[in-house]
């Protein structure tokens, strides 16, 4: 292991196939109950994120991916400010405003709920950006 804070990613990598596996097996609240029972916080907000990439990576994913995607990071977002992490929350809200974003070519399959959502993330990014008193460049970036 790399280190107490974080995994390696062969080991995050292991953690997402078996939560992948909940996620097609028993659906999204099963895989989201499955991420928050990680007993380590730094853990859980890798995962998290890491769920969040794989599923909207810009790789074709489908409108279903994207759908998962959304609701685990709703369900990540809430977590990061359940946990007084709005930083991570920030971060979570840019990565998934990003991955909605029509910009990459990547032959996702987006349908105006994700625009809409996408949309709704940027707003989120702005916010947390604003309480936490960033600097101009990352309003600009979440612009």
């Amino acid at each position: 292991m790399a280190d107490e804070k974080s995994l390696t990613p062969e080991e995050l990598e292991q953690r997402w196939m078996a939560v992948k596996q909940i996620l097609d097996n028993e659906g999204k609240a099963a895989c989201i109950a499955a991420i928050c029972t990680e007993k380590n916080e730094s853990y859980r907000q890798q995962l998290f994120r890491f769920a969040i990439r794989k599923l909207g990576g810009g790789t074709g994913a489908t409108s279903t991916a994207l759908d998962q995607m959304i609701e685990i990071g709703d369900a990540a977002i809430r977590h990061s400010l359940e946990t007084a992490d709005q930083d991570g929350a920030n971060v979570i809200a840019f990565n998934l405003s990003a991955n909605l974003c029509d910009c990459w070519g990547d032959g996702d399959s987006r349908l105006k709920r994700h625009f809409e959502a996408g949309l709704r993330y940027a707003d989120q990014a702005l916010k947390f950006r604003r309480k936490l008193n960033k600097e101009p460049k990352p309003f600009s970036m979440a612009y």
